[in-house]
């Protein structure tokens, strides 16, 4: 399961602050930053961390670019070159909101809940960050998987109250009331993400299961079949065919 939308991470707008003809010359930190941002959102990530390369060589406290490389490298899985970069971004500028959500979602990653807590729990009461519901969203499954199901529902419901369109908080709210054997909560909780996201495979699952488990065999193959329709060769459509298989 993943704690952000698209990650996600969700929620990050990187801007940059001028463009190089406001600078000194064509050719400073600024400049290489912006040729990487550009690159970036053409999707050519490795041409983007060699601009990047120049512009810290340039400026190595430049706390948007390392903010980036930080983005890029949590994309690529290297969570480690991710750190680097994201603790320099917000050592050097506290109150850099993107930098802060980025290392938050690389302590997820990195399943350091009570750190990404503590990151992201001023997000939340920001008033000038943009998605506070993506940042409830990760402490609800934070507070999850330290097993503080109370806490853990506080802040999926706050996630669904700034966004009821919100299908992963949906499930992840599901998946906390399996944990506390409300079953017919958790079935509204994963039917509920499913008309949001019909295409989204993993509340599918998580229903298939509870009804499994109920004995409500019928209701369990529907979810199954509809999963591994949708959900194709994804883990989650994986998962639900090995159930349907299972069943027959």
């Amino acid at each position: 399961m993943k704690w952000f939308a698209a990650i996600g991470l969700a929620a990050v707008v990187l801007f940059t602050s001028c463009s190089p003809s406001e600078k000194q010359g064509p050719r400073d930190a600024e400049y290489f930053y912006s040729l990487a941002v550009n690159l970036f959102y053409d999707q050519n990530a490795q041409q983007a961390l060699k601009e990047l390369a120049s512009c810290f060589a340039l400026d190595p406290d430049h706390v948007a670019a390392h903010n980036l490389a930080g983005l890029i490298y949590l994309g690529r899985k290297e969570y480690a070159d991710a750190l680097y970069h994201l603790q320099i971004a917000v050592e050097k500028a506290p109150a850099n909101l993107e930098a802060r959500a980025n290392l938050g979602a690389v302590m997820i990653e990195m399943q350091s809940w009570t750190e990404a807590i503590d990151l992201l729990s001023p997000l939340a009461r920001d008033p000038l960050y943009s998605t506070p519901y993506l940042v409830e969203n990760n402490l609800g499954y934070c507070y999850f998987k330290l097993g503080r199901l109370h806490e853990a529902e506080t802040h999926l419901k706050r996630a669904l109250f700034l966004n009821d369109q919100m299908c992963l908080a949906f499930n992840n709210l599901g998946m906390v009331q399996v944990e506390q054997d409300r079953t017919e909560d958790a079935l509204d909780s994963f039917d509920a993400a499913i008309r949001r996201c019909p295409a989204y495979p993993e509340p599918y699952f998580h229903a298939g299961a509870v009804l499994e488990r109920a004995e409500r065999f019928g209701e369990a193959v529907s979810k199954y079949q509809k999963c591994t329709k949708v959900g194709g060769e994804s883990v989650f459509g994986r998962r639900c065919n090995k159930k349907l298989q299972a069943l027959k």
